[in-house]
């Protein structure tokens, strides 16, 4: 791996001497302090991650381009040491683009590419993950009406790829995001996304329809976003999917100097209340992301048992200067569905999480960042996970070339 590490930065080095090409780079370590176990008698679990990007675009026509990028993902210390080799490094992204193809007012994007429609709660590169998301297949863009600023993403992915005849046991997802000129300063994107699943704990052929209404008045921000998802008919499974997510997140930001604002609103993730008929009520996220929303400790939507998720939230932030960020974030945690303890008695409440972040812009290229996180269970969480309160801190700086 070393040395094709080092041909790709030779290589780099050499062509990013031509006037058709560009360079791009980025370099992400991370330092985290983990206690999210919720028993204080086990010991802080502290380690370090990084992530390595180069990147190279190829401008080799008037509208045909070509992007390039490898990344090197790691965990500071999982090798025996710098003599070994784990052979992290990977194709991050490759792909060719051709802008106006065939003289329309279409973009056509063909290979392995990041891909992030609307408000990410469901097709997400997850930047936060120390790998991130990218996928292998085809986007088209459609420009109908310049005027109207109507625009149409169809996309067209292979999630696995079995190598059986007949595909029978690939998973793909297909869909479409559009975006439209609503009303005055609003925006309304209508999407639909199909996920073929053959994965015996979620064994369906899922859509996912769906839009968000994304406007601004004056300095009132406000996003809301439905999203509704169904089965297609599946004899094997013989399990009916019918689940929603509801979302509406508000923003005021007061005029001053420092930009302070203050946000509230609620996530709804539907759950299942009856976990032993045929009807699978539980709504999937797919490939959208979760650090973005549902509390920086990443605790959910993995960790919901089924019932689901109401997530009540209220943030506030100011930049005292043009480099400083920071902001905080109160998150009351409940389920959908009644939960049924061991006793016989029922809770929604898993807990309460609190996040205090801050991020300092160096210079053009380099930003720090570090935040802390406290969680108290709640009745849910204090049965299935641990009485005790729990933390998460981080540090992290982000070179981007």
């Amino acid at each position: 791996m070393k040395k094709t590490l080092f041909f790709i930065l030779l290589v780099v080095s050499i062509i990013s001497a031509q006037e058709n090409v560009k360079f791009s780079a980025q370099i992400r370590p991370r330092y985290i302090i983990d206690n999210r176990d919720f028993n204080n008698d086990i010991a802080l679990n502290t380690f370090g991650e990084m992530r390595t990007r180069v990147g190279m675009e190829f401008q080799t026509h008037e509208n045909l381009s070509v992007f390039f990028q490898v990344q090197d993902s790691r965990t500071f210390g999982e090798e025996d040491g710098t003599i070994s080799d784990l052979s992290n490094l990977d194709v991050h992204q490759a792909y060719l683009k051709v802008d106006n193809l065939f003289k329309l007012p279409v973009s056509l994007k063909a290979g392995r590419m990041e891909a992030s429609y609307g408000t990410q709660r469901i097709m997400s590169v997850n930047n936060w993950n120390n790998i991130g998301r990218s996928f292998d297949g085809v986007t088209l863009q459609v420009d109908f009406c310049l005027e109207c600023e109507l625009k149409v993403d169809l996309f067209a992915f292979r999630v696995t790829e079995s190598g059986l005849e007949d595909d029978s046991l690939d998973e793909n997802v297909l869909g479409a995001f559009s975006e439209l000129d609503f009303f005055e300063g609003h925006k309304l994107q209508p999407f639909i996304v199909y996920y073929s699943s053959t994965s015996a704990s979620y064994p369906f052929n899922v859509f996912s329809p769906g839009f968000n209404l994304i406007g601004r008045i004056g300095n009132f921000d406000h996003q809301a976003e439905f999203i509704y998802q169904f089965n297609q008919g599946n004899e094997e499974a013989d399990v009916d999917l019918s689940a929603f997510l509801v979302a509406y997140n508000a923003t005021y930001t007061f005029d001053s100097a420092v930009k302070p604002y203050v946000s509230g609103g609620v996530d709804y993730l539907s759950g299942d209340d009856d976990l032993t008929d045929n009807e699978y009520k539980e709504f999937n996220r797919l490939f959208g992301a979760g650090h973005k929303y549902l509390g920086y400790m990443d605790l959910f939507p993995k960790n919901t048992y089924g019932v689901g998720l109401m997530d009540m939230h209220v943030k506030a932030g100011l930049k005292p200067d043009d480099k400083l960020t920071l902001r905080a974030a109160l998150h009351i945690f409940n389920s959908a569905e009644d939960y049924e303890l061991f006793g016989g008695s029922s809770s929604k409440s898993f807990g309460t999480e609190i996040d205090l972040t801050g991020s300092y812009k160096y210079n053009s290229y380099l930003t720090f960042e570090g935040g802390a996180s406290l969680f108290a269970p709640g009745d849910i969480f204090k049965e299935t996970m641990g009485e005790d309160m729990s933390t998460w801190f981080y540090l992290m700086s982000t070179v981007n070339l």
